[in-house]
Formats: C-alpha cells, structure tokens, sequence
C-alpha cells in the first residue's frame, strides 16, 4: 500500500510496512538477530508447508468458507507429514512482531482454471497456466461445491483428497464455459443496441464470474450480439 503526500511544497511517498521483523537484544539492548515467523503456508518454494497456529487456521478455516474455498492437504518436497490448509499455499500467514496475524502474497488465493476446458485459449507448457488463470472470486462463491485453491498443483500430488479437488474444479470450469457463458451470451444478444450501448461489460461480467477472454470460443448463428461489442468475439 503507497501513497502520495503533499505538505507546504513538500512531496512525500509513504509506503506501509508490515511489522513482521521479529528482533532479538542482548542485555545491553542491541540487536543480535531478526527473524520472521511463518506460521501458514510455505516461503521456500514448497520445500516446506506450514500450518501450526490453531488459532490462525481456525480463523482462516472460517474466512475462506465464506469464500468457498475447502480445506485440502498439501505435504511439502522435504515435508514427511501432510498438513491441512484452507488457504493456497502461495498465501503466507505471519505472526507479527506485535502479536498480531498477518497475511502477504495472494496471488493464488483462489482455484485455477482447469487447462482442459479452456481449449480456446493458448496452451501452456506444461499445464503451467493455472499459475495465472484463476476462476473469479465471485464465481468461486456460487459454485455448488467448495474449491481447493491448491487443486491441479505439485503441492497436493498424491494426496487422498487431490482427485476429488481436481474433478471438482474441471467440473467448475466446464459449468463455467458451457452453460454460464453461453447464457449471458444469449441474453446480452436479446438487448436492444440502446441498452447494449450504455452497459458496463466489465462490471456486469465480473460481477457474474467471468472475464472478456471467456467469450472467445462462441461464434454460435444463434448467439448474435449487437455490433457495438464485436471485441468478445474476436482474439487480438
């Protein structure tokens, strides 16, 4: 979090710094080492997973219910046990140096698109899309069942509940791009140009769930949209 200060001519940049620098001091007050203490997630890679403050995951286990996002096991490289998390692994959890909990690094806070149902789009190497194309938090909260974040991922591999999240997320994706798309299609194409003209696309299809890159596949004779929003129907 930034921001710009104006005082009396003067500029100033403020930048927000989260106190997780955790110092120890010697008798004499000077400071021998800093640490930081994770207590949710992993911060090197996925060697590592970690989930060992009860009353952090009790919170977080609330908080992505509300989310729709499900509890699932992760186990890290170097890990010999599994852990359970509700949170994308990529999500770090701190305690801070004045006790409090705090969170960094969402940006796999939610489930990807599963690769599969998205053959309108390019393909990637790898299956490695599903580190940037992620389904929208406000589709994610409607979907009938509940979302691993952490669903198609190396971090969940081999895991007792990993298929299950998997399936789960294929068949979001695919509900998604066969039968939700295709209606807003439908009922944008019965709009009047007048209507067509004045609406926020943007808003309207990110309040539904879903994004501009999701019109791509249909060119349906039966889905014919007004000339004023050509764009969803053709790719850069």
């Amino acid at each position: 979090m930034m921001c710009l200060v104006d005082y009396r001519g003067f500029r100033v940049q403020c930048t927000a710094v989260v106190p997780l620098e955790i110092r120890r001091v010697d008798e004499m007050g000077e400071v021998r080492s800093t640490s930081e203490k994770l207590v949710m997630g992993s911060n090197d890679r996925g060697q590592h997973m970690y989930n060992e403050d009860v009353d952090f995951k009790e919170k977080m286990t609330v908080a992505c219910g509300r989310l729709n996002l499900c509890e699932h096991a992760v186990k890290g490289s170097e890990d010999l046990i599994a852990k359970s998390i509700s949170v994308g692994t990529d999500v770090r959890g701190y305690l801070g140096a004045d006790g409090r909990h705090y969170l960094m690094s969402f940006r796999r806070a939610f489930p990807p698109e599963h690769p599969s149902c998205t053959p309108h789009l390019r393909p990637e190497p790898r299956d490695m899309s599903i580190f940037w194309r992620f389904l929208r938090p406000q589709f994610v909260k409607r979907n009938p069942s509940p979302l691993s974040p952490d669903a198609l991922s190396l971090y969940t591999q081999d895991m007792a509940d990993s298929d299950q999240h998997d399936r789960n997320v294929e068949a979001a994706t695919r509900r998604l791009i066969t039968e939700l798309i295709p209606e807003y299609a439908e009922e944008i194409s019965r709009r009047t140009v007048e209507h067509v003209a004045k609406m926020d696309i943007h808003f309207e299809m990110h309040r539904l769930g879903m994004i501009l890159i999701c019109f791509f596949p249909f060119r349906s004779p039966k889905i014919i949209l007004p000339l004023s929003i050509p764009v969803l129907f053709f790719r850069p």
